[in-house]
């Protein structure tokens, strides 16, 4: 904003000393030919003026030309400039079209440009709409061409400047490159005859880079133009990094104590089903021994059960390893322990 007031103050001060010319449109490109169908961008740019605070009228044949979604105008601030886009371009479009840019002052008129409208055969040249690229990196705009051979054919690059477009390279039949002087550390163009495609690379790419880029054959068949932008590389919001992860983490640790719970629920639930469910089998059993010794070893055995035969069984001394102490129980009668009958 203020290098625009800085250049609307420097342009009144030299228009009232006289030093400064007076405003000119400068169209571009001055003629054009457009397939059927295709679409189209006309530059109407202000030399020695600015747009701001300024309206524009396209016309065709000097007639006013209504703005609707076939034409469509907008401004381009970055080269004090108007552009008429046409999209599905047909052959009543053909004519002769020019802009008129009025001022608090006076109204400028300027040159007209002839587009011409063509049918099956006409080269038609392919480009991306826009490439968004981060400042100091690389850019690639590529230019598919059908209906024409570029080993036999001129290719010529442009780009929206302030005085209508600028021609910055060629790329001859023979693939040898014209490059602008100033361009030719950071510009190169490449072609690949395979898929009949000029590539225009710009390396380290600047402020000043930022524009609309053309590639054309012949001398009237222009592409569709490539609007090349800079963006910002957005900070990182580490709030919105570290809080997902925390609360990624914290789950995780919330599932692992639920799972170690329930293991040691299922755990004390199988001990307290295989204590209820305790049988002898498999357990080990320590006897008392008759003799006339005493065992001092061992735990003692329970008083001898007397049964109806006159036997004497002595107790089994049953241990378990699933249980903290002993547990005593009386041997069945035919067992095969050591018995002492009555004399």
């Amino acid at each position: 904003m203020m290098c625009k007031m800085l250049l609307a103050l420097a342009l009144s001060l030299c228009v009232a000393l006289g030093i400064a010319e007076n405003p000119v449109i400068i169209l571009s490109p001055k003629t054009i030919i457009v397939p059927q169908g295709g679409s189209v961008q006309l530059q109407c740019a202000l030399v020695n003026g600015s747009v701001d605070n300024t309206n524009v009228q396209w016309k065709k044949y000097n007639q006013d030309l209504g703005i609707s979604e076939k034409f469509q105008s907008s401004t381009d601030p970055k080269y004090n400039s108007y552009i008429l886009t046409i999209r599905n371009v047909q052959k009543n479009d053909a004519g002769n079209y020019n802009c008129e840019i009025t001022t608090k002052s006076q109204t400028i008129r300027g040159n007209t440009i002839q587009i011409d409208v063509r049918g099956a055969n006409v080269p038609i040249l392919s480009q991306p709409e826009v490439l968004n690229v981060r400042e100091a990196l690389t850019a690639q705009i590529q230019c598919s061409a059908q209906n024409v051979d570029l080993s036999r054919t001129d290719l010529h690059w442009f780009r929206r400047s302030l005085r209508g477009y600028e021609t910055f390279a060629t790329h001859r039949a023979d693939n040898s490159v014209e490059m602008k002087e100033d361009l030719k550390d950071r510009f190169q163009s490449t072609r690949n005859i395979s898929n009949n495609v000029v590539t225009l690379t710009i390396t380290n790419i600047q402020q000043e880079d930022v524009s609309v880029y053309y590639c054309r054959v012949w001398s009237e068949v222009y592409g569709s133009g490539t609007q090349l932008n800079i963006t910002e590389e957005v900070p990182l919001n580490l709030f919105v990094i570290i809080v997902p992860c925390l609360l990624i983490v914290l789950l995780l640790l919330v599932g692992a104590l639920l799972i170690v719970f329930h293991i040691k629920r299922w755990g004390c639930f199988r001990d307290a089903s295989t204590q209820s469910g305790d049988t002898d089998e498999g357990a080990d059993i320590t006897y008392a021994t008759v003799s006339g010794q005493n065992n001092t070893d061992t735990l003692a055995a329970r008083s001898p059960v007397q049964s109806n035969d006159d036997q004497v069984h002595y107790a089994e001394l049953q241990l378990k390893h699933s249980k903290a102490c002993a547990a005593v129980t009386p041997s069945e009668t035919n067992s095969e322990y050591a018995s002492v009958k009555r004399n």
